[in-house]
């Protein structure tokens, strides 16, 4: 038979279990509120628009298909979404295959920096449009839709619009609460975090590891906002000269204003991208394709030695292929 005293123990320790899950539980949500405000000032937020998070882009995307549009077209009809016609990844993935909720994908025309505007996008909308996915910047050649004139023209047109930020969060300044984005998406390693201005999404569930990493780059983001474009705009610049001025016969596609401080478009002379890509694989030097041109992606994480190291690698490499090539 248990005495009394024991009963008493046990009693005490299960308060004090209980009062430590509590205060525990406390800190966690404490630490979860900070880290949303971290957040929140990144995009520029306020209290009316939802934060949400998510797993995956895909698993945002598809919530946002169910749980927004479809209820949308159902109701009034129109099943027509506009996509870039360079629109790759997720988006474009997710809405071919939607085809058989009823949905169906139409391409806009870009223009000569390879955007979609305001004019070329006013020319794709029909009756039947109900709303317009696309990324904030192209993630290959870098090149920043005018977002702020899109999105009043899908205002106007009572379009949903939905934004994939993600290359551009933290690089182009903007304030979600004063733009009419419905949905803005942007993915951190294994997260996507969505701002909304409807209550008809709902969230999944995510890990707690991988929110406050975003937090944490939302943090260092909005810290070094201001300074960073000035440090990369420099460093862009003395890549183009070092490409340029080379003897490889290189062309760079995206100069000037127009285009994200962090990559660089480029095609040699007689240099079949794919085969470019393929020699500086084997060198440890990752560049993405566009057609005939390939995309380096650089951080200031990397000491800027280091980024003329790779470049200098680069060079020599389209020159090795250029002497195997012929017209």
């Amino acid at each position: 038979m248990i005495s009394s005293r024991v009963k008493d123990a046990y009693v005490k320790a299960e308060g004090f279990e209980k009062a430590f899950q509590h205060l525990e539980r406390k800190m966690v949500q404490k630490h979860i509120k900070k880290a949303k405000e971290s957040i929140i000032d990144l995009i520029g937020a306020k209290g009316g628009d939802r934060l949400l998070f998510y797993p995956s882009k895909n698993e945002a995307l598809l919530r946002a298909i169910y749980q927004v549009l479809m209820p949308k077209a159902q109701r009034n009809g129109k099943t027509v979404i506009l996509i870039p016609k360079t629109e790759k990844g997720p988006i474009r993935d997710l809405l071919q295959a939607a085809g058989r909720l009823g949905l169906s994908c139409k391409e806009v025309e870009l223009d000569q920096k390879g955007r979609i505007t305001k004019e070329t996008l006013d020319l794709a909308i029909s009756p039947r449009t109900l709303a317009v996915f696309l990324s904030w910047a192209d993630p290959l050649t870098g090149a920043i839709a005018p977002m702020f004139d899109i999105a009043a023209l899908c205002k106007e047109k009572e379009l949903f619009l939905l934004v994939d930020g993600t290359d551009t969060v933290g690089k182009v300044f903007f304030r979600f609460q004063d733009m009419s984005i419905d949905l803005l998406l942007f993915t951190h390693k294994n997260i996507t975090a969505a701002a909304v201005k409807t209550t008809d999404m709902q969230e999944a569930e995510y890990s707690l590891q991988e929110f406050f990493a975003l937090a944490a780059f939302a943090e260092e983001s909005v810290e070094t906002m201001d300074l960073s474009p000035m440090e990369y705009a420099v460093i862009k610049s003395e890549v183009i000269d070092r490409l340029e001025n080379s003897s490889a016969y290189c062309t760079v596609l995206n100069k000037g204003s127009g285009y994200l401080f962090d990559r660089l478009c480029f095609s040699f002379k007689a240099v079949c991208a794919e085969n470019l890509a393929y020699f500086l694989r084997e060198k440890g030097i990752f560049v993405e394709r566009a057609e005939e041109a390939v995309t380096l992606t650089f951080s200031l994480m990397n000491s800027k030695e280091h980024i003329f190291s790779t470049v200098d690698q680069i060079i020599d490499t389209a020159k090795m292929i250029q002497e195997f090539s012929y017209e």
